[in-house]
């Protein structure tokens, strides 16, 4: 069993909120093998927060760990289509059995 590091976003993900989060991306690269990324409460993202997200995926792929994004809303998705990004919030990893988890 692997342990899930589980991540809920803001509700505002902008460039303020992003440039208040410079531990994040090094968390998934060196905590735990798998996250879980929660969107549920965003009402207002940027481009940067878009980019967060999709340095999030690629951090966690880099490092060989395993992430999902759940609960993105219809709006998230078409934010991110708007940025040819959609695919991301499509990559869910099923399977997740977790002896521990650690809130960030």
């Amino acid at each position: 069993m692997s342990e899930i590091c589980r991540w809920k976003a803001p509700a505002t993900l902008t460039i303020y909120e992003v440039s208040e989060l410079p531990t994040v991306l090094d968390d998934i690269a060196t905590q735990g093998k798998s996250w879980s990324i929660d969107l549920a409460d965003i009402v207002e993202i940027d481009s940067c927060g878009c980019q967060l997200l999709m340095l999030m995926e690629y951090a966690a792929i880099s490092s060989e760990n395993k992430i999902e994004f759940i609960n993105a809303d219809d709006a998230l998705r078409n934010h991110f289509n708007l940025f040819g990004a959609g695919s991301i919030l499509d990559n869910v990893y099923h399977g997740f059995q977790a002896s521990a988890q650690i809130e960030i």
